[in-house]
């Protein structure tokens, strides 16, 4: 299972582009495939402290058949996020296959320029 942690802070919006690919450095075609990633504090607990989604537009397929997604996250959501390491997992959909892509952290603090 592959670790990412994940860090931010208040003060700017959150961007960042991955590529899911093989071993081999082959990109996989995610076309047709949505993500889903839900920040918690602790992994047992009830509540989302944010929900990343290719639904919702925290997650956007920036080039699906060579395999590169990105990861955004606006400035004004990362104020209401409180400071904390969270855990999270990133989870795909294809036709129906529940696969996860990683797993980590989330380390969130308070930007000094917010």
């Amino acid at each position: 299972m592959t670790t990412v942690n994940i860090s931010t802070e208040s003060d700017a919006d959150f961007r960042r582009a991955f590529v899911y690919q093989t071993v081999d450095g082959a990109p996989i075609d995610l076309t047709g495939w949505t993500f889903h990633m839900m920040l918690r504090p602790h992994v047992e607990d009830a509540t989302v402290s944010m929900e990343l989604t290719t639904e919702n537009g925290r997650i956007a397929l920036v080039d699906a058949v060579n395999g590169k997604f990105e990861l955004v996250v606006l400035q004004a959501d990362l104020e209401q996020l409180a400071a904390h390491e969270y855990q999270q997992s990133l989870i795909a959909s294809n036709s129906g296959a529940q696969i996860r892509i990683w797993r980590g952290t989330w380390a969130h603090s308070m930007g000094p320029s917010r």
